[in-house]
């Protein structure tokens, strides 16, 4: 369920450049990103390895073809002449009939290119909320500077205030001196925020491949998302997250793994027919016409192989598929813990973003008053300028810690989804909705 609540917005809007929408980045970063294309690479090369695999249990026809040519010619004192030419042509099936190795071996590549391809889903919702959070970066990094510009502009006022007052003689010169090394302040600071807005644009650009000068900021109102119970979410994550999932297949393919392995010590069976045929052309010197002999067979043969001995190979192959199953198995357990751990994160923090937001509205209205009361209170000669720095220091801190939280609770919408697998390329779209 949503609902929405008003953002209050203090924004200085930046002309001429428009902003490049989130969803414009992310369908790029699908064609771009090198980590998202290697997943969706490596889940090919899982799927061509069934292909490969199954082969070696299919039937293999081979033909052959031979031909032979013999002349002998007599010597001087012998008169005769013999030539002979051979044709064949041969066919062989052979035909794997029970070989567990490879029935196992089979089993288990055909879990892990299952693996990949859930492997590649949650590559595909890394890349959504990694780009989101870059996005998100660059938005607050704009947001920063443009505060910081208006603060500028503030102490810039406040300044050229001072030097009236103190060239009239109503004001000191630690006023003066005051205001005017807030605005130098600010001023470098500004340069910091321009240098770390190059940084998080090209971010942006190494992970998309769009070269955007400018993003999108959220709106005015933003839906606040109602959530389940903890406990719902902690089970969908259990049961649907892809990295979850993906590491319950390859857990499985570990397992036919070490069937395969101890299958080494099994008997396999195999059958094969062969079909040849020959014919030989041959002439003499006593016998003028050419004659043909024309030959077929036909066989038939099954082997059974029991192997014996193969040096301790099979013992140690299996040995080191059940190392690897337990590798696998932790690896899972420490996946699991992660993915839990985000779910509880990104849930607290969706809770708390409705409490803090609205929190901080009320004092970014509250700390306005209270910077025009010292304002009005400095002219009247009650407080400093000092007083009236620290107040609007106040409420750009505000400022930036609702910025901060807006955008966490936009990124931790993502994620929980995202832990949760339920996250799809129309819940960036809906984001994308959520900006300016």
């Amino acid at each position: 369920m949503f609902k929405y609540f008003g953002i209050l917005l203090f924004i200085i809007v930046s002309p001429s450049i428009n902003a490049t929408n989130l969803l414009e980045i992310y369908n790029q970063a699908l064609r771009f990103n090198p980590t998202y294309l290697t997943s969706a690479a490596n889940q090919a090369v899982a799927h061509d390895q069934i292909a490969l695999v199954r082969a070696g249990l299919l039937p293999t026809l081979t033909a052959t073809g031979s031909f032979q040519y013999f002349n002998h010619h007599g010597d001087n004192s012998q008169n005769f002449n013999n030539q002979n030419q051979n044709f064949g042509f041969g066919l062989t099936l052979n035909q794997t009939l029970i070989d567990f190795s490879k029935l196992r071996v089979l089993d288990s590549t055909k879990s892990t290119a299952i693996a990949a391809q859930l492997k590649t889903l949650a590559a595909q919702q890394d890349l959504i909320t990694q780009v989101a959070n870059a996005y998100f970066d660059v938005a607050l990094a704009q947001i920063t500077l443009k505060l910081d510009i208006q603060k500028s502009d503030d102490q810039k006022k406040l300044y050229q205030q001072a030097v009236k007052q103190y060239l009239a003689g109503q004001t000191t010169r630690t006023s003066k001196t005051d205001a005017e090394a807030a605005y130098a302040t600010t001023a470098a600071i500004i340069t910091q925020d321009q240098t770390n807005l190059t940084q998080k644009l090209s971010v942006l650009q190494q992970m998309s491949g769009n070269s955007a000068k400018k993003v999108a900021e959220a709106k005015a109102a933003l839906p606040i998302l109602r959530l389940d119970s903890l406990d719902k979410w902690l089970d969908k994550a259990r049961q649907q997250n892809l990295e979850i999932k993906a590491n319950q297949y390859f857990l499985q393919a570990a397992r036919e793994n070490i069937s395969a392995k101890r299958a080494g010590h099994l008997p396999t069976l195999g059958v094969n027919v062969a079909f040849n045929s020959n014919k030989t052309m041959y002439q003499s010197a006593t016998i003028n016409n050419m004659n043909n002999v024309v030959s077929k067979d036909i066989s038939a043969g099954a082997t059974l192989s029991f192997p014996i001995f193969s040096g301790g190979s099979v013992v140690a192959q299996t040995r080191e598929a059940e190392d690897s199953y337990i590798v696998t198995y932790q690896e899972g357990r420490g996946v699991l813990e992660k993915i839990l751990n985000q779910t509880r994160q990104a849930y607290t923090t969706i809770n708390n973003s409705v409490r803090l937001l609205k929190s901080l509205q009320t004092s970014i209205i509250l700390q306005r008053q209270a910077l025009a009361d010292t304002i009005v209170s400095y002219h009247a000669g009650i407080q400093t300028m000092q007083d009236v720095l620290t107040a609007q220091d106040k409420l750009y801190a505000e400022q930036q810690k609702y910025y901060l939280q807006t955008y966490a609770y936009l990124n931790a919408i993502l994620v929980l989804k995202q832990a949760a697998g339920v996250l799809q390329d129309h819940d960036i779209s809906l984001i994308n909705a959520w900006l300016n």
